[in-house]
């Protein structure tokens, strides 16, 4: 029997996905289309749906196995359960018809012959990267971490109860405000202005302390930006420069589609701000991110260590850049203990608790 004409859109939309044809994929939906994946969220709109689409940036190819779908129509609405095969950016391989992870199952909704709604339920970890909690891969062997991949939780794991050396000088802040969580470092460079400016504006150096490469940032305001801060694992943000103002400014959207185990860092913003201070220079960094992101202790300790990096960059000690697990470990819960302990003393003056006395 010959598909419905919405089976039909259904499987050219994944033939276009996955590149066996040519074409342009936001034709299939409406312009208020409701798009769903679990890394993703629920979002509406022509934008959400190119956006969500991002998210393959953390495979070098998937393919779904079409001929194989089983298909369930009644009247507007179309299930989809099928399975994929593909490789991460970071070398693991599957394939649904062979291992658990690749199956996935699919609700579309149709209105004038376009989809109008999306909801993909899949496991996201299609690299079965995530080892700890898949049991039935407990006798497999987890890569160890490499550089970049320094929220891997496959990589070793290493328990801080009772831990005697946790980080010193945790300079970051996190403030709280109304609509935003913001990340924010002020560090002193032994390093000229013009010279800190050029580790912050060209991409060749901005490499050097992000970890990855920096393959566009276009210098004025409304710029595309495209960095890979973690290759091996497929995190890359894409940007636009907000605000450009040569060896004073340079902010942008950072949008970090998911990859690995991470889930997506959208919303957010990033702000770097450079001036002289005293013989050297100073760089005020501001990560800025929504509420329902909480990643903010997270992103403390990342910046902490980008910000030591660029601080033995600039002191000439031009190394390969890596970020160590254990690192990441300690920081992330030294930043939220500070931010337990500012929090807590914020309580204690506003209700006048005194402390006890020894």
């Amino acid at each position: 029997m010959a598909d419905s004409a919405n089976i039909t859109t259904i499987k050219r939309f994944y033939d276009i996905a996955d590149g066996r044809i040519t074409g342009n994929p936001t034709e299939l939906f409406t312009e208020d289309v409701k798009i769903y994946t679990p890394k993703f969220g629920v979002a509406v709109g022509m934008d959400a749906m190119v956006a969500a689409g991002k998210g393959r940036a953390m495979f070098q190819h998937m393919e779904h196995h079409v001929d194989a779908f089983d298909i369930v129509e009644y009247g507007d609405r179309v299930v989809v359960e099928g399975t994929t095969e593909g490789e991460t950016v970071s070398g693991r391989t599957w394939d649904g018809r062979e291992t658990i992870p690749g199956h996935f199952c699919a609700v579309f909704d149709f209105r004038d012959g376009r989809i109008s709604r999306m909801h993909v339920y899949f496991d996201p970890d299609l690299g079965h990267e995530d080892a700890d909690r898949y049991p039935w891969w407990q006798q497999q062997t987890p890569p160890p971490a490499g550089p970049g991949d320094f929220a891997h939780p496959a990589a070793h794991h290493i328990g801080y109860e009772g831990q005697d050396t946790m980080p010193e000088n945790v300079d970051g802040t996190i403030r709280h405000t109304l609509d935003m969580n913001e990340v924010e470092f002020v560090r002193h460079f032994d390093a000229p202005l013009e010279e800190l400016w050029r580790f912050v504006s060209e991409p060749e150096l901005l490499t050097k302390w992000m970890g990855g490469p920096v393959d566009k940032l276009e210098p004025q305001v409304g710029g595309d930006v495209l960095i890979q801060i973690a290759p091996k694992m497929g995190a890359t943000v894409y940007g636009e420069v907000l605000e450009y103002v040569p060896q004073q400014v340079l902010a942008l959207t950072w949008e970090v589609p998911a990859w690995g185990h991470t889930p997506d860092l959208m919303g957010t913003r990033m702000r770097w701000a450079v001036e002289t201070d005293g013989d050297g220079s100073k760089l005020t960094l501001t990560h800025s991110l929504p509420h329902n992101v909480f990643r903010e202790h997270l992103l403390a300790a990342a910046w902490h260590l980008h910000m030591d990096q660029l601080g033995q960059l600039l002191a000439g000690n031009d190394e390969h850049y890596t970020i160590q697990q254990d690192e990441i470990y300690a920081l992330v819960l030294a930043y939220l203990d500070k931010d337990r302990a500012e929090k807590r003393a914020y309580y204690e003056h506003l209700l006048g608790i005194r402390k006890p006395t020894a």
